[in-house]
């Protein structure tokens, strides 16, 4: 178990600059009241590689440079913030915060602003810093010391993205009329309770990004051990931390600057943080640190050089600066490996940090000059982040050999962490190659790290996009043959009713299967009919322990035209576009598929039955960045390919008038396949990686009813429907992956990309509106639900025969 402690406030270690502690602003998170004291701010210029005293000397102190001459920058990992906002348009932080919210502290009964009155905001500016607050500074440095880069200097992930939560306090607050001084149990109760409510955020922002750990400089009360029953609001504050520990998120909290020697602060004591303290350039424990039996992990927290408001650079003291330091660290481990947990991150940076100690005087300012009790722990570990990259990376390169069920394995593993060696001096990317020109060995370990379900993402997301379009060819050819009352002979509602149900058959396809072709209000009144429809879906896919989960979205238009040939037929053709981008869970992978597709359709009524079928063809191109994750390995690949879909279906169903409402229950089967070729990978990390081909398919079946009635409006007519089914989805047992790693024919490789079976339900809701005989439009939702998997589009389109 990982417990953490508190951030607080910052205080300088110079006696002349301290200021008087505990004063709570409007910037409660930054460290004032609640963290005991501000920090010494020295306006220091730009900072630079070369700049004495700047951020790249406490930078190379942990090691972050030897990872970065590696490729190892923090690329594809998030930090959330929670200060005093975080200035977006810093030069140091360009293009790094990727989302911003507010959450308001309540204290003295009173609760922070985020805008309109609301204790909680999300949008751009909700972050901003209050600059007429001294401690606006604070959020903006923090953020620069775990992921700046203005191309001189950088922070300790450069490649690293930021989230900021900004803690605001209640206006007018005053710390003694509200009884919220140092220490006092108000000021922990408003603290634990704001940052509860900013961890919901937290959870859902890992929800879309890869969130690695969250950074808070700040604190409130003294506790000697685990404090989760004994500060107000500690156990919920517990329970968000543990949950977002067991989701992979470190939370790294300053243990403050009271100068206390056996305390921290709330909610450096709570069960699942992680607590920092703090260490001068000379490796010296910071005369201000608070430290206990809690406290493990130092970092540099003295002289401290990084981004302040108004595009500047400004030097700070305090534990608030040792622990984004720490949250940094974090995100290069968890680039370095990317399957390591928090608990095994905190261990190889706790098994590999420097021993450092107190000295004498710092001792004795803290004893005899701040009336402390002797330390009841001398030696703490400053964090040596590129030693603990080594232990990650080589304690799971054992790992592997043990797990390894063939010989091959065993080699792999055993030749990995042997060409690795001790002191890290050999790239990763190097170490890869070196395994392939090994031979065999090592392939099938490599593969299982690849993971090419990333690729596959965007193909199943391309099947999601045509299924759409196979869809919003719409309803069903043919016409429903009962009367219904109240509708003008001209209009026959339940003949166009027909036109606005699509039915079941439409919406149990899931995401890959065509759509029975549309008759639309209108179309019996004339020999043709064309229409147009555009198109929006949303899809959200959870991992599963065979792939990693996605989230999707597309959009497109289709067009067709149809025509009479005989009694009871009509035939037709479309064609359609699209576009989806897809992301996967955690920033793995990423990428855009288009397609563009033609196809045939046709049915056949009579009275009120109707049998309807179509198939169609595509040509798809896409792009890719992935993130290739070997152990020690965390490279992104451009890829670029193309590929061929084909799409059959046939449904049957009938129309009954039941009061008149008309009833339509069908049926029907559809198969889906889509085959890319020619994937290739370019860049730096592309490991020479092909794909040679890529196969999925599926048959896809479902029944359901669909219910609606028309509407005379005294001339248009509005035909509202709902549609009830279920579908069901079967992978054809073919999909498969085959290409080469490492360019070379020992890299050849065959997979099998195994997908579930899937029962989903799937609504629909439509409405068309006659205009007159000949002019209809209509517009739709539907959705599809299952055992991890959320599926819902949009469709608006205009019909018109002659």
């Amino acid at each position: 178990m990982i417990n953490v402690g508190s951030i607080r406030g910052r205080r300088s270690r110079r006696p002349a600059s301290r200021l008087p502690a505990s004063r709570l602003t409007a910037a409660l998170v930054a460290g004032t009241a609640l963290a005991g004291g501000l920090a010494a701010l020295v306006p220091a210029g730009p900072a630079r590689a070369d700049q004495p005293g700047g951020i790249m000397n406490s930078v190379d102190m942990i090691g972050a440079r030897a990872l970065w001459e590696r490729g190892i920058t923090g690329q594809g990992t998030v930090v959330v913030v929670i200060d005093s906002g975080v200035e977006t348009s810093h030069p140091f932080l360009d293009g790094k915060v990727i989302d911003e919210a507010c959450v308001g502290i309540s204290v003295g009964g009173r609760t922070g602003d985020c805008g309109g009155g609301a204790d909680f905001a999300t949008g751009e500016g909700t972050a901003a810093p209050d600059y007429t607050d001294e401690d606006a500074n604070h959020g903006t440095h923090v953020a620069g010391t775990i992921a700046g880069n203005n191309g001189e200097a950088y922070g300790v992930a450069p490649d690293a993205k930021i989230a900021a939560i900004l803690v605001k306090s209640p206006d007018g607050f005053d710390e003694d009329e509200d009884n919220c001084g140092e220490g006092d149990p108000n000021c922990a109760s408003a603290l634990n309770d704001s940052l509860t409510r900013a961890y919901s955020h937290v959870m859902e922002l890992a929800q879309q990004y890869r969130v690695v750990a969250v950074n808070m400089s700040l604190g409130a009360g003294e506790y000697s051990g685990i404090c989760d029953e004994q500060t107000p609001g500690g156990a919920a504050l517990s329970e968000a931390f543990q949950a977002a520990q067991a989701s992979g998120i470190a939370n790294v909290v300053a243990s403050g600057n009271e100068y206390h020697t056996t305390t921290v602060s709330t909610p450096a004591c709570l069960t699942g943080a992680i607590p920092v303290g703090a260490v001068d350039s000379d490796e010296i424990i910071a005369v201000f640190s608070n430290q206990s039996e809690l406290v493990e992990l130092m970092a540099p927290g003295v002289g401290i050089v990084s981004s302040v408001f108004n595009g500047e650079y400004g030097e700070m003291d305090g534990t608030s600066m040792a622990t984004p330091h720490v949250a940094g660290a974090i995100a290069l481990l968890a680039s370095a490996s990317p399957g390591a947990s928090v608990n095994e991150i905190y261990q190889a940076l706790a098994l590999t940090g420097k021993e450092v100690t107190y000295d004498e005087a710092t001792l004795i300012e803290r004893v005899d000059g701040e009336g402390q009790p002797l330390p009841e722990k001398l030696v703490f570990r400053l964090i040596q982040v590129d030693k603990a990259a080594f232990l990650l990376i080589a304690s799971r390169a054992d790992a592997m050999t043990l797990a390894a069920t063939s010989d091959r394995g065993r080699v792999m593993g055993t030749t990995f962490r042997n060409l690795v060696g001790e002191d890290f001096a050999t790239d990763p990317l190097t170490v890869y190659r070196a395994l392939d020109v090994v031979g065999r060995s090592g392939m099938d370990g490599a593969l299982s790290q690849l993971s090419p379900d990333r690729n596959t993402a965007t193909a199943e997301a391309t099947l999601a996009l045509l299924g759409e379009i196979g869809r919003t060819v719409s309803a069903r050819l043919g016409a429903v043959r009962q009367g219904g009352a109240g509708v003008t002979a001209a209009m026959d509602a339940p003949r166009q009713f027909a036109a606005a149900a699509t039915v079941m058959a439409d919406v149990t396809s899931g995401s890959s299967s065509l759509a029975s072709l549309a008759r639309l209000p209108g179309m019996e009144g004339g020999e043709t009919g064309g229409w147009v429809r555009g198109f929006g879906q949303w899809l959200d896919r959870d991992a599963t322990a065979e792939r990693y989960g996605y989230r999707a979205s597309g959009g497109g238009v289709i067009a067709g035209i149809d025509t009479i040939v005989g009694e009871g037929w009509r035939v037709g053709g479309f064609t359609a576009y699209g576009r989806s981008s897809t992301k996967t869970d955690g920033g793995l992978g990423e990428g855009t598929a288009d397609l563009a597709t033609l196809g045939v359709y046709g049915g056949y009524t009579k009275d009120r039955y109707h049998l309807d079928g179509s198939l169609s063809v595509g040509y798809g191109w896409s792009e890719t960045d992935r993130v290739i994750a070997l152990p020690g390995l965390l490279r992104t690949a451009k890829g670029e390919t193309e590929g061929l879909t084909v799409q059959s279906r046939i449904a049957l169903g009938a129309t009954y008038d039941v009061s008149g409402w008309s009833v339509g229950p069908e049926a029907w089967v559809g198969y889906t396949g889509l085959q890319q070729k020619g994937y290739t990978e370019t860049g730096a990390g592309s490991l020479n990686a092909r794909v040679d081909e890529l196969w999925l398919g599926e048959v896809g079946t479902g029944l359901g009813v669909t219910v609606g009635r028309g509407f005379d409006l005294g001339g248009p007519v509005l035909m509202p429907a709902v549609t009830l089914g279920m579908g069901y989805r079967s992978p054809t047992g073919d999909d498969s992956m085959t290409g080469v790693l490492g360019g070379t024919a020992a890299g050849a490789y065959n997979l099998d990309l195994a997908r579930e079976n899937e029962l989903t339900f799937d609504p629909v809701v439509e409405a068309v509106l006659a205009v007159d005989g000949s002019t209809s439009a209509y517009a739709s939702w539907r959705g599809r639900f299952g055992d991890g998997v959320a599926d819902q589009a949009g469709t608006v389109g205009v019909r018109i025969t002659w």
